[in-house]
């Protein structure tokens, strides 16, 4: 994580300002404090900002290994802590950003940049995926507390209106417990 702080930094202010961030970011109590324990935050944190780094990287120069490295660095943030999962929004924002920002410049197209975001997501999905050995399986096979998760299903089809609420719910336990789908453990 320092590593990535200082080339971060020093891409954007010079060597000086690497330097400068390393030191507080290796002298920072929190980091001093989290270092030494056996916890996700360290490895989410490194994930995480990789993720972010690679994506700026990414809107910097739109080519296709940045595209790829993006996509990865993401799906390894998503799978070092579910945090992460406010990368999409802020990515998504970083995108509408990038698209009027260049709308002044050049003809920046909305639907092209939702597509090569789409990528993205597409590779981090794959990369997660492998991260669970591409797992393909029931929602609530092998899930803790299936009691529970049955009762949140039976909470979400009671608030979709204008529906059949028990033959809804009875489709969805049914699906949960028969019909397998990757990535089943991530999502419980």
């Amino acid at each position: 994580l320092g590593f990535f702080i200082f080339l971060w930094s020093r891409i954007l202010y010079g060597y000086r300002a690497g330097l400068f961030a390393l030191f507080l970011y290796v002298f920072s109590p929190t980091m001093l404090g989290n270092a030494g324990l056996a916890m996700l935050d360290m490895g989410s944190s490194l994930f995480i900002f990789v993720a972010t780094f690679q994506f700026w990287r990414y809107l910097k120069d739109k080519s296709v290994l940045n595209l790829a490295l993006s996509g990865v660095a993401l799906g390894l943030a998503l799978s070092s802590k579910h945090t992460a999962l406010i990368l999409f929004v802020l990515f998504f924002v970083f995108v509408l950003i990038d698209i009027i920002m260049r709308r002044k410049k050049e003809d920046a197209s909305f639907f092209g940049a939702m597509a090569r975001f789409l990528y993205i997501i597409f590779i981090a999905f794959f990369v997660l995926w492998g991260t669970y050995f591409f797992e393909y399986k029931p929602l609530l096979k092998n899930a803790p507390d299936i009691g529970e998760k049955i009762e949140c299903i039976k909470k979400f089809a009671g608030i979709i209106p204008g529906v059949d609420h028990e033959n809804l719910y009875d489709f969805l336990v049914r699906c949960a417990n028969d019909v397998p789908i990757p990535l089943s453990t991530y999502a419980v």
